[in-house]
């Protein structure tokens, strides 16, 4: 019986890790469609200081705000949607891997090692891969408030536009 175990214990431990990262790809790409957004909104107020007419600065900085509160709300949406999802998919990696790695460490055969050793090692990819996208996904927010910093603000004349940045400025935060 033993051979028939070590196969069906090999093909739950291959059809765990396939489904992990067969499930989560729609969310992850969203995420990374997302993060694109996010750096093309920033490659727009990167531009905006090469403008000359203050009425196609004003027009452009319009569409880019409503460009970034469209984003926002998807990312509010999103973090709505999934952040139980997340947390409970977290803590219960988190217990995974506590459960096999203790075991992997009292193994007595090589065989027992592996196979704990694979389970806890896709448990660890189903956190990485959260970890990875949602830092991915907070470093081009983030950058956003950089590129608004840097688009020229200082030498905008009108007081009501520098207003419009600055309130940028403090939401990209």
């Amino acid at each position: 019986i033993y051979p028939f175990v070590f196969l069906w214990t090999f093909i739950a431990h291959c059809s765990h890790f396939i489904i992990v990262l067969i499930d989560d790809q729609l969310l992850y790409g969203l995420i990374l469609i997302i993060s694109m957004e996010f750096r093309i909104l920033k490659a727009k107020f990167e531009e905006l200081k090469e403008m000359k007419s203050q009425d196609q600065v004003e027009k452009e900085l319009n569409q880019c705000i409503e460009r970034h509160s469209e984003l926002c709300s998807i990312v509010k949406d999103l973090q709505t949607s999934f952040s139980f999802a997340f947390l409970a998919n977290f803590i219960l990696s988190s217990f995974i891997i506590c459960f096999t790695a203790f075991q992997a460490s009292t193994a007595t055969d090589l065989v027992t090692l592996i196979f704990n050793a694979m389970f806890c090692l896709s448990s660890m990819n189903q956190i990485l891969l959260q970890c990875f996208f949602g830092q991915m996904l907070k470093n081009a927010g983030a950058d956003i408030c950089d590129a608004i910093y840097s688009c020229g603000w200082e030498e905008i004349e009108d007081l009501k536009v520098k207003k419009i940045i600055q309130m940028m400025l403090m939401r990209s935060q």
